[in-house]
């Protein structure tokens, strides 16, 4: 099923993953300021959305459900090759349009119209997806009406988990560019075989 986006919500998804940052061995001060600043940002997003109560796939993907603090994303209490991994997922979430609030909401605009449903069953569903039931009402609800909308939690659940996907392939994708970066004829070729070992190197830690 597709979905729309606004024009609005895509200008507000264009992170790019440092380069500099991925290949470092060793994290600078620079460096960890700007991933400070990405997970600020991320942090800021999901707030935002948690604070319309509305299922964001992007927010979901993340499962980090379990933080009930503000920062979700964190510097401290991570290795520097933890701390890249994570790195690489706040800018995966980023580049989500249901990592803003506008895409959220126009996300669940979409699957509302597509499943003829109103906003309460939404609700409703989404939170049986996210385990909130919080009474013997909702429960009786969704027992209710679970196989009439069980496209559409499918739907739901196929989405996070591809976005899931998307933001762990993030270090991947970054790998692959930098490759085809340094293979450029204007590199030297002992600035190449450098490359190299520091990507083997983080491929061995990542494992």
């Amino acid at each position: 099923m597709a979905k729309r986006f606004s024009r609005r919500t895509f200008r507000h998804t264009g992170a790019s993953l440092n380069e500099k940052i991925y290949v470092s061995p060793e994290g600078t001060r620079e460096m960890k300021q700007i991933i400070a600043k990405t997970f600020q940002k991320a942090n800021r997003r999901i707030q935002n959305i948690e604070r319309t109560g509305e299922f964001s796939p992007a927010v979901a993907a993340l499962n980090k459900g379990n933080i009930k603090r503000y920062s979700k994303f964190s510097v401290g209490g991570h290795s520097w090759n933890e701390l890249k991994r994570e790195y690489a997922k706040a800018v995966g979430f980023l580049k989500q349009p249901t990592s803003t609030a506008t895409g959220t909401r126009e996300y669940t605009q979409s699957l509302e119209r597509e499943y003829n449903i109103t906003h309460d069953e939404y609700i409703a569903m989404t939170n049986e997806i996210r385990g909130k039931l919080n009474s013997l009402e909702d429960s009786n609800f969704v027992e209710r009406y679970l196989m009439r909308y069980k496209d559409f939690t499918g739907d739901l659940k196929r989405e996070a988990r591809s976005i899931a996907d998307n933001i762990e392939q993030s270090a991947a994708e970054a790998k692959r560019r930098l490759l085809s970066k340094i293979a450029d004829e204007t590199i030297t070729g002992e600035q190449l075989e450098m490359y190299k070992r520091k990507l083997r190197e983080l491929e061995r830690r990542f494992k």
